[in-house]
């Protein structure tokens, strides 16, 4: 074997097997049509505050679909606003997990159960409507 060759074949082997590390696999959902990827508005019809003890844990907003569905769900925010689950219209409360593609589902039951399982407060949190522009001034 010639010096050359004992350059060349441990550089083409180091290349070799560094060769599968720089492949990269990518995964992408596209709707099957147009229609399922199209915006869906929606407009709050009512609201509460969950409260435990004297303490505002969080809020429940009631949407209504705009438009020929009229889909209802429920949006289950915290104390700081921010939406931390679902229950739709059948008491399936849903709660969303940091890096998650799907959340967990906690329950099947009330709106007020739903509610709690999502904010994680006890059994004896109430809800106490409010009217939606009250919610705005909260």
């Amino acid at each position: 074997m010639n010096r050359a060759s004992n350059v060349f074949i441990p550089l083409a082997l180091t290349l070799c097997s560094a060769l599968p590390c720089a492949c990269r696999t990518t995964r992408e959902r596209v709707p099957k049509d147009a229609a399922a990827a199209a915006p869906v508005r929606s407009s709050v019809q009512r609201a509460w505050r969950v409260v435990e003890g004297d303490r505002v844990c969080g809020f429940v907003l009631a949407f209504r679909e705009d438009g020929p569905g009229e889909r209802v769900f429920y949006a289950v925010q915290n104390e700081f606003r921010q939406e931390l689950g679902l229950i739709d219209a059948q008491g399936r409360a849903w709660r969303y997990r940091p890096f998650q593609e799907q959340p967990d589902h906690l329950t099947s039951s009330t709106l007020a159960d739903g509610a709690r399982a999502i904010l994680g407060t006890a059994a004896a949190a109430r809800l106490e409507e409010l009217s939606p522009a009250a919610l705005h001034g909260n």
